[in-house]
């Protein structure tokens, strides 16, 4: 997102190194040992994050560049074959993947119908589906939408009580250990705000959050016998990727005084120790590496799409910022303003975007390109509008309307 052209080659390189290892049956290495690709994990077994991951990268990469040729380009041979590899692990008969291992932390034993896989894959078919609608692939945007659909539905067997279990309960497995990975079915859009709210809630009182920061994997410890090689290193402490996840589901939902109060903790170790921990501990002080990149990695990517709430895709534009007041965000080619009740927006590339904007009072009437517009009682209206240009939304029934200049 940054703009600049080095940057934005290195980041191409590193796509297109992992792309020369997929295998012809669509799997993504797990990662590189001495240059070589490794494809199966610490569990032993070839898991599904590789894949889901890989096809993410490269979807903020085009969204934030607006480079769709070079989507394109990976988009029937290498894009969705990553996809199709994953789909091949469908159980029909329950609508759900079958994974061998977790989706993002290596060492903990999750097999069978998991919900972190599940729930991310539904992440990732959504946005996959925008991009192959974007390129005119509509019977591919037609079937996984479909898929997403039917998975949700499945998913909601996980759910008890207060949390989704960790796998499918009557599965075999049975392992429910009252963790985070339920805030992936918020950030899914499986979740409704009911379910949600008690997800939260439930999180906020449970110790998850030490000192307001992190969110920790699990309220129970995973032993040894729990994780693969009983390796425990990463059970007992917090994980600045389902912070992200969490933290996302806060911004999509509007929480705005959950989102702030979790942002600034976090924020005021990096600014108060510039070099963080990779990891909290129960009390709230970082631990582990010393000078970790993931913490500060995940504060730029939520300064941006929570606190000015900015989250764009390959065909669409979320605002949402959790800031109140006026804003002025200036990143490469995306840039943002909001003066009083105008909006400006301008972001990477060229052709047709959905605009989204949240959190406008119901019933005032806005101006976009040359058409008014009144807002419903949701507070949240889309438009259709271009990228590579201004895009001006304007309180069409203000008095005195500010104006906006770039």
């Amino acid at each position: 997102f940054s703009g600049d052209d080095y940057l934005i080659r290195e980041a191409r390189l590193v796509l297109d190194h992992v792309r020369g290892y997929v295998t012809l049956d669509g799997q993504v290495p797990h990662h590189f040992d001495a240059g070589r690709p490794e494809y199966s994990a610490i569990s032993g077994a070839i898991q599904p994050g590789p894949n889901i991951f890989y096809c993410l990268a490269v979807l903020d990469h085009v969204a934030a560049t607006g480079d769709t040729d070079y989507l394109s380009t990976l988009w029937p041979n290498t894009l969705v074959r990553c996809v199709e590899a994953l789909i091949k692990t469908l159980d029909p008969a329950r609508d759900l993947l079958v994974s061998k291992g977790p989706l993002w932390i290596d060492v903990f034993r999750r097999e069978g119908y998991t919900l972190d896989t599940n729930a991310m894959f539904v992440h990732l078919l959504r946005r996959m589906s925008e991009a192959a609608g974007h390129l005119g692939d509509l019977a591919t945007m037609k079937s996984w939408t479909a898929l997403a659909d039917r998975i949700s539905i499945a998913v909601a067997g996980f759910w008890r009580d207060d949390h989704y279990t960790t796998v499918l309960p009557g599965t075999g497995d049975d392992l429910d250990m009252v963790d985070s990975d339920d805030v992936l079915a918020i950030l899914a859009g499986i979740a409704d705000d009911a379910t949600a709210s008690i997800i939260l809630n439930r999180l906020e009182v449970s110790g998850m959050h030490p000192g307001g920061r992190g969110t920790w994997v699990s309220r129970v410890a995973y032993g040894p016998d729990l994780c693969y090689d009983g390796n425990i290193g990463d059970s007992y402490c917090s994980f600045a990727r389902i912070w992200w996840a969490e933290m996302r589901a806060r911004r999509d939902r509007g929480d705005r005084e959950g989102f702030k109060k979790m942002f600034d903790a976090v924020r005021s170790d990096l600014l108060k120790n510039t070099w963080m921990g990779e990891r909290y501990d129960e009390s709230g002080t970082m631990s582990r590496a010393d000078g970790y990149h993931e913490y500060p990695g995940v504060l730029d990517i939520l300064l941006r799409e929570g606190s000015y709430g900015i989250v764009v895709d390959v065909a669409s534009v979320d605002l949402r910022p959790l800031r109140s007041g006026d804003l002025a965000y200036r990143v490469g080619e995306m840039e943002l303003d909001r003066t009083g009740y105008d909006w400006r927006v301008r972001v990477a590339g060229r052709g047709s975007r959905v605009f989204r904007f949240h959190d406008l009072v119901p019933g005032t009437e806005y101006s976009w390109e040359g058409v008014v517009v009144t807002v419903p009682a949701s507070g949240s209206i889309s438009l259709h509008g271009r990228a590579g240009v201004d895009q001006r939304l304007t309180r069409a029934d203000d008095p005195s309307p500010i104006s906006i200049t770039r």
